[in-house]
């Protein structure tokens, strides 16, 4: 129910994990706050762990396999999800598993056409400090098929030692 004793209808996504990961992603998502094209923390709940998150449609994978996706649909796609890594990228984080299946999406009153975008999955995000350990050995991150060619290697990854951007490469 509203605040007015209206009931509502409203779908929410409830998340189990392995509690670090639950844990990690809870604490990047209230640092992010509300920020635009990240997927939001609705509820937080201690006993069972579980995060409530925002409700989509659908993801990006599910998406492309059903959908044709026009070329200003994925300008919009894309747009959103880099706008969402430079917000962490902002704060020294690190994403690592960017993925279609973790872009989630809303579709307008047109099924075939995506309204909202947002990137979710945020339990392996890490910080990365601006002065990496150069003896430190690279992390395993992401997933396989869509790994980029430094996480393949196990190459160490971050921040340039110039306090350049965060630089991770694609392979999509």
């Amino acid at each position: 129910m509203d605040n007015s004793g209206t009931r509502c209808s409203q779908k929410y996504i409830v998340k189990s994990a392995p509690p670090h990961r639950l844990d990690n992603e809870r604490a990047i998502l209230k640092t992010l706050g509300h920020q635009s094209g990240v997927r939001r923390l609705v509820d937080d709940i201690q006993n069972p762990p579980l995060l409530v998150l925002q409700y989509y449609d659908d993801n990006l994978l599910n998406c492309c396999r059903t959908k044709s996706v026009e070329g200003r649909e994925l300008k919009t796609v894309a747009k959103t999800v880099l706008q969402a890594l430079a917000a962490l990228h902002n704060q020294g984080l690190v994403h690592t598993d960017v993925k279609p299946d973790n872009i989630f999406i809303n579709y307008s009153d047109n099924p075939k056409r995506i309204s909202e975008v947002a990137l979710g999955d945020f339990g392996d995000t890490c910080h990365v400090g601006p002065n990496p350990d150069p003896n430190e050995d690279g992390h395993i991150i992401g997933a396989g098929i869509f790994r980029s060619p430094e996480a393949i290697l196990n190459l160490r990854w971050g921040r340039q030692r110039t306090s350049g951007p965060l630089v991770l490469l694609s392979s999509a």
